[in-house]
C-alpha cells in the first residue's frame, strides 16, 4: 500500500470530527471550546487603545460578570472567556467547578451589558432576557439573530485601565456617562484547547 492511500482513511476521520462553520451568511456557534477576539482588521477601534490586546475577557468587576475587551485581560479578577455552545453561549470559569457554567444573556430590546446566568446553569434568564440565538456569519463574527449589535462601552475608570465593557445594543440609547464604539466585529477563534 502506498503512504499515501494509508493516509487517506485517517485524514476523513479527522476533518468528519471537526467542527468547521461551512461557507454561508449565518453558521451556527461552533461546539467549542472557542475564544473571541476583536477582529482588528474590521474594528474601528486601535488595539493600543485596548492595552494591546484584543482578546475578549470575562472578568466580575464589582459584582458585575460580563464581557470585557483591553487591559482588564491583566487584572487578578479576569480570565479569558472561553467559550462553548450550540445557539447558546456558555462559560465556566476556572474559578467554579466543572458543574459551575453559566450562559451567556443579552437584552435584545435594551441595550445592556452582555452578563452571565448564575453559575450551575439551568435559571431561567431574567426577565426580558435570552441566552439562545447566537450564530456567527461567514466570516465567524458573532452576532444575534442575524445582527452584530455588540458595542463597547467605557466609562472614566475603565478608559484608564484601557478597557471597553461589551454591551448589546438593542436600542439606539446609549448607556448615561460612558462612550461608546460602533459594533465590534468580535470572532471566533476555534484555535484552543486550553487557555493559561
Amino acid at each position: 500500500m502506498h503512504a499515501s492511500q494509508a493516509i487517506l482513511p485517517l485524514l476523513t476521520l479527522v476533518s468528519s470530527t471537526l467542527a468547521f462553520p461551512a461557507a454561508g451568511p449565518q453558521q451556527p456557534v461552533a461546539k467549542g471550546p472557542f475564544l473571541l477576539q476583536l477582529n482588528a482588521t474590521e474594528a474601528d477601534l486601535d488595539v493600543n487603545e485596548l492595552g494591546s490586546t484584543s482578546l475578549v475577557s470575562y472578568a466580575n468587576l464589582g459584582m458585575k460578570a460580563s464581557i470585557w475587551i483591553g487591559g482588564i485581560k491583566s487584572q487578578i479578577y479576569s480570565e479569558p472567556l472561553l467559550l462553548t455552545g450550540n445557539d447558546g453561549l456558555a462559560f465556566t470559569s476556572w474559578h467554579s467547578a466543572p458543574t459551575g457554567f453559566q450562559d451567556v444573556v443579552l437584552y435584545p430590546n435594551e441595550t445592556k451589558p452582555v452578563t452571565f446566568t448564575v453559575p450551575h446553569g439551568g435559571a431561567a434568564p431574567p426577565e426580558g432576557a435570552v441566552t439562545s440565538g447566537f450564530q456567527f456569519d461567514g466570516s465567524l463574527i458573532l452576532n444575534f439573530k442575524g445582527e452584530n449589535k455588540f458595542i463597547g462601552c467605557q466609562d472614566a475608570d475603565m478608559e484608564q485601565l484601557q478597557t471597553y465593557q461589551i454591551f448589546y445594543a438593542g436600542t439606539d440609547e446609549l448607556p448615561k456617562d460612558m462612550t461608546c464604539t460602533k459594533p465590534l466585529p468580535l470572532k471566533q477563534d476555534a484555535g484552543c484547547s486550553t487557555v493559561g
